[in-house]
């Protein structure tokens, strides 16, 4: 009689222990990129360290995402059927007081990485905002307009179908062609092309001007006047 009962008991405990093991708490001791598995520890308890446990993703074929786990990282482990440590799954990490979420805001989603750099969405304001190492290069983008703070350089065409407003000198190093008119308030230099200084300015189609012109630190004046043909009679305006 008393041996069943000790028996049934020793058998309830190993039930006990293998439940216990079903669900743990554990730290990332080894991550394995390629495969997307890690081993796992468990401080505390007198577990061994896990076999290779894959780690449960979003998706794994067609789309491939890669989200690997740091060493150190706290997890929560799932072993079945039996509580083995040799079979079982990482479902995620968990936070916790020294490993919180970047931000305590629940309509802003995003990802902050190791070297500050943010990926970040804000629904409240539906603004989406890229920041390289927390600072510049920066891109926001809102309903109202799109912010880079950054050097940018494109290196393919750009077709541009409203305004374009240059708050500081522009630099052409090559040909700029215009198909309708172009107006200038302030000083206008052209130097055309040579090898050394520049070369002379040529305009094929012609020039208005309205004021005055200098050549050479001499100011070209344009002078209306009529002169009188051979029989007296006024001619046509000309200019001098």
């Amino acid at each position: 009689m008393f041996n069943k009962l000790a028996d049934i008991k020793t058998k309830l405990s190993d039930v006990l222990s293998m439940l216990r093991k079903l669900v743990c708490i554990g730290e990332v001791s080894i991550v394995d990129a390629q495969l997307r598995r890690v081993k796992v520890t468990f401080p505390g308890l007198r577990y061994p360290e896990s076999d290779w446990l894959p780690v449960l993703g979003m998706r794994s074929k067609s789309v491939s995402i890669s989200c690997n786990l740091e060493v150190g990282e706290q997890v929560l482990c799932l072993f079945i059927p039996s509580g083995s440590m040799m079979s079982g799954y990482v479902l995620g990490s968990m936070a916790n007081k020294s490993a919180k979420p970047y931000i305590a805001n629940v309509d802003k989603f995003g990802v902050q990485f190791k070297d500050g750099t943010l990926l970040e969405y804000d629904q409240s304001t539906q603004t989406g905002v890229l920041k390289i190492g927390g600072g510049t290069p920066a891109i926001t983008v809102s309903p109202e307009k799109v912010l880079i703070d950054a050097k940018l350089e494109v290196t393919g065409a750009t077709e541009l179908f409203d305004t374009l407003k240059v708050a500081k000198a522009t630099t052409l190093m090559d040909t700029l062609t215009g198909m309708k008119t172009a107006t200038f308030t302030g000083l206008v230099g052209a130097a055309g092309y040579g090898s050394n200084t520049g070369g002379a300015a040529v305009m094929s189609s012609g020039a208005i001007l309205q004021g005055s012109v200098t050549i050479n630190g001499v100011t070209v004046a344009v002078i209306s006047h009529t002169h009188n043909d051979a029989e007296g009679r006024p001619t046509s305006t000309a200019n001098q």
